[in-house]
Order: structure tokens, then C-alpha cells, then sequence
């Protein structure tokens, strides 16, 4: 079977939670990235992979859009491919990855990882795709980062159920236990502040609160009729 064909993954879920339209609607209509989500991408692809970071983003630069001569050099710019970034989305980049990689711990953690990995599993005729930012297989343990305005360890738990990491981190632990035949041992979000001082946190998620996003995305799983969606 095509990779192609796997079409269900955790966003793909998360607008079944809220309607079997809304998620066949993504589905058909999918949405250009939002630039949280490119800086998003920009933080992963710095910290995981920082030799590809300046092959696939570049720093806007100073140019005057408003000139006709702005907008061509503009125009070039975004045809060579890259994402561009404002300044301070480039620096903070560079920044949180230099800490990730300066710290013993961060870094000690992150060792050993496949990075930006593609998961494919047909799960009785429903064809599900997962991306996962860090699998370790050595430590057997999954490690997802995420941007957040506060790692406060109150509010980002807070965080984790309003966008439902949780459920996120179920599905993609059956995921890579299925594939691999054994349970996943433990999976956790690296934290990273868009604050100043670009703070950053490991958050371990307890075996509760993975049960209980186990039984979210299944519930989801199980709202929709699958067949006419596939190409």
C-alpha cells in the first residue's frame, strides 16, 4: 500500500473531536501553515536537525515591500524554497537549540534519537500516519518538542490537556508499539519558552494521563466513517 494512502493522523482526530464534517473538511481542504506553526517547525528543525536548519529557513531581510524593486527581491526569496522568519523568530531559533545543545541534560536526553520519523500502521482497514519528532529506540521512549508561551509546570499540564497533547502521546506510543511489537516506555515533551529568557522543561507524562488520552483519540477514532475518504 502507498504511504500516500495513510490519511488519518492526530490533527486529522482532533477535528473529528469536534465533527465528522469539520475533519472531512480538513481533510479536502488543507491549510497553508500558520507562522506559529512555521516557527514551530523552524524550533524542531534547529534543535533535531540544525545541519538542514539553514538549507530549509532564512532571516527576512531588510527590504521594502512597498517598492516595486521590494517586491521582486521579495518575490525571489520566497521561490528559493526556504521559510523566511522575522529576526526575532531566527535568533530565538538559533538560541533554543544552542541551549538544548549546551545542556547536559537536554542534550544527554535527545542522544541517540531518529529524528522527524514517518510511522504508517493499517488498524483494522483505517490507514493512520504519525510523524514523531525524537524516537529513542536504545531508552525506548518518545520525546515530542513544543513551543509554549509558559513551561510553569501548573499551567503547561494545564496546556497539555486543552490541546490535547495527551492524546497525541497515546497514539503515537500505539503507534511505534505496533510497528515494533513491544510497548513504548515512556514519552515526554520538551518544553520550550517563547519568553525572553527562552526557559525550557522536560514534562514525563504519568501513566494516567496516557491512558486517558488513549481513550480520547479512540473515541475519535471511532466517530467517523473512513471509507469515502479515501484516494
Amino acid at each position: 500500500v502507498s504511504q500516500s494512502r495513510y490519511r488519518v493522523n492526530i490533527s486529522l482526530l482532533k477535528e473529528l473531536k469536534k465533527s465528522p464534517r469539520k475533519a472531512q473538511h480538513a481533510l479536502a481542504n488543507p491549510r497553508k501553515p500558520s507562522g506559529a506553526q512555521v516557527f514551530g517547525q523552524a524550533v524542531h528543525t534547529a534543535i533535531l536537525e540544525p545541519d538542514l536548519f539553514l538549507h530549509r529557513f532564512m532571516e527576512k531581510p531588510e527590504i521594502d515591500r512597498r517598492t516595486k524593486a521590494g517586491k521582486e527581491q521579495y518575490a525571489e526569496l520566497e521561490a528559493s524554497g526556504k521559510a523566511i522568519l522575522d529576526k526575532e523568530d531566527f535568533e530565538a531559533c538559533l538560541v533554543m537549540a544552542e541551549k538544548a545543545k549546551g545542556s547536559g541534560f537536554y542534550s544527554e536526553l535527545l542522544a541517540g534519537g531518529i529524528y522527524e520519523s514517518s510511522w504508517f500502521v493499517d488498524r483494522k482497514g483505517i490507514r493512520l500516519k504519525g510523524r514523531l519528532d525524537c524516537w529513542l529506540p536504545e531508552k525506548n521512549i518518545i520525546v515530542d518538542i513544543k513551543t509554549c508561551e509558559t513551561a510553569d509546570e501548573r499551567l503547561f499540564l494545564r496546556d497539555i490537556v486543552k490541546w490535547s497533547y495527551h492524546a497525541q502521546a497515546a497514539y503515537y506510543m500505539d503507534l511505534v508499539a505496533h510497528v515494533t511489537g513491544r510497548p513504548v516506555g515512556g514519552f515526554v515533551i520538551l518544553a520550550l519558552e517563547k519568553s525572553e529568557d527562552r526557559d525550557m522543561r522536560a514534562f514525563w507524562l504519568d501513566s494516567e494521563l496516557i491512558a486517558r488520552g488513549r481513550r480520547d483519540y479512540l473515541e475519535w477514532l471511532s466517530t467517523g466513517s473512513y471509507r469515502d475518504w479515501e484516494t
